[in-house]
């Protein structure tokens, strides 16, 4: 007996510039979060399941002794590493009928196309969300709740730069996420620079909406309500093993248009998550 086989030169697959250009709009224009954090795409590639980020201990200045017999003390360095499982394999499938297709109105292939996209989008950004919110519990706790419950203030910023600092973290390339719920909050803090108020020269970030303490801000709803994290752009890390890819199939049994996207990809918090400080809660 004899088998028949779909294979992958059966199946026609869609990497036409529209499609790549849609999947480039959306990273570019919806992204808050993968703007913010180390983008290590281009180290990832086929026949990996995992990468690392090696990080080692640091060293202490010594005097130079002035007597002949006194010795510098070696120091050894000692590296370890956080390994970011690539194992975030999303998929969205549609299928469209012909008859609904041809009688809409709409352009239904190219609506549909834009929400796989955005679902994608919006899954990448909930696994960045869940790194960034993974900070340390314990020596030290950067898990801390508002002094007041559901309220940004600026002691809770203030207190967020402190353990920051204490871990050393470099003064730029800071960063805080809000759910929108807390824009107001913010936008009425006496130190608060709004974004419109940068002036030319300031390149914007997706869903940036202003300045404080050395943070920039920026809102999004992949952050839980109530809650909010500061972080330099060291505290996680992603990569996109395989850019999201669209396909389409005909389903000649349903008398319709299958259409997939698909992605691969990981993201990992670093440092045992001592660069990053969740505001809102302690656990």
């Amino acid at each position: 007996m004899s088998y028949v086989f779909t294979k992958y030169s059966d199946v026609s697959t869609t990497s036409l510039d529209p499609v790549s250009q849609l999947v480039q709009l959306f990273l570019s224009q919806n992204a808050v979060l993968l703007q913010t954090v180390l983008d290590a795409t281009s180290t990832v590639g086929p026949g990996q399941d995992s990468a690392s980020y090696p990080k080692g201990t640091g060293f202490t200045a010594e005097s130079v002794p002035d007597d002949d017999t006194t010795l510098l003390q070696a120091q050894a360095a000692t590296f370890t590493v956080d390994k970011m499982d690539l194992d975030q394999h999303k998929a969205v499938l549609v299928a469209l009928k012909e008859r609904a297709s041809v009688q809409s109105v709409v352009n239904l292939m190219s609506e549909i196309q834009i929400r796989q996209t955005q679902a994608i989008v919006d899954a990448m950004e909930a696994s960045i969300y869940a790194s960034l919110a993974a900070t340390s519990a314990s020596a030290p706790d950067h898990r801390v709740v508002f002094d007041t419950s559901g309220v940004v203030a600026l002691s809770d910023i203030s207190n967020a730069a402190y353990l920051l600092d204490v871990q050393n973290c470099p003064q730029t390339e800071r960063f805080m996420v809000i759910n929108p719920k807390q824009k107001k909050q913010l936008r009425a803090l006496g130190d608060f620079t709004d974004a419109s108020k940068y002036g030319s020269n300031e390149v914007l970030m997706t869903g940036e909406i202003g300045e404080i303490f050395g943070f920039r801000i920026l809102a999004t709803n992949a952050v839980t309500a109530d809650r909010a994290v500061a972080y330099h752009r060291t505290h996680a890390v992603f990569a996109m093993q395989k850019q999201m890819t669209f396909k389409m199939q005909d389903d000649l049994d349903q008398v319709a248009t299958k259409m997939l996207i698909t992605a691969l990809y990981g993201a990992k918090t670093l440092d045992a998550g001592k660069r990053g400080v969740l505001m809102g809660s302690a656990t």
